[in-house]
């Protein structure tokens, strides 16, 4: 009898040790992720200058735009602005007038997109990253326009935050 007393005594503590040892990790692996973003950023100086001034998601960053024109000014050849991003780890593509990507990118006030629309200007790149975040990720989309000469002319940040 005092054997089946200690076994239901050792069976009801690891029952209640799983939970406790679950709530106890979560800080931990909080702070390992958030370490381990911090490090990602830090190895990617224009990126980091660009969340450090944009914390939250926005579909239009004025705030994340002067970091990345502090480090890409506009009249930058289009090759070095895609070559800098593309190291970073920004896939870009050009965007054409029929794109999903152009009409989806419509509603950008215009102050961000002088003379027109990125659907409306032959020279739209768009370069898109997502980088895994403490929970889910981060989605970073820079629209880049550039003139008839391959300079950079105008750009625009937004950062999503995605919770999966």
């Amino acid at each position: 009898m005092r054997k089946a007393y200690r076994t239901a005594l050792f069976v009801g503590l690891v029952i209640l040790a799983v939970p406790a040892l679950a709530i106890a990790w979560i800080p931990m692996w909080i702070w390992y992720r958030t370490t381990q973003l911090d490090t990602f950023y830090r190895e990617r100086p224009v990126l980091g200058a660009m969340r450090t001034r944009q914390s939250s998601s926005s579909n239009n960053s004025a705030a994340a735009r002067e970091a990345l024109l502090e480090n890409l000014p506009l009249g930058t050849n289009k090759a070095l602005v895609i070559t800098d991003l593309s190291q970073i780890g920004f896939g870009c593509q050009a965007m054409t007038a029929g794109s999903a990507g152009a009409k989806l990118r419509k509603y950008r006030s215009a102050d961000s997109t002088p003379a027109g629309t990125p659907d409306t200007k032959p020279g739209v790149v768009d370069c898109q990253l997502m980088v895994p975040a403490v929970l889910g990720h981060e989605h970073w989309i820079v629209d880049l326009e550039f003139d008839g000469r391959g300079q950079l002319i105008n750009a625009v940040v937004a950062r999503c935050n995605i919770f999966l």
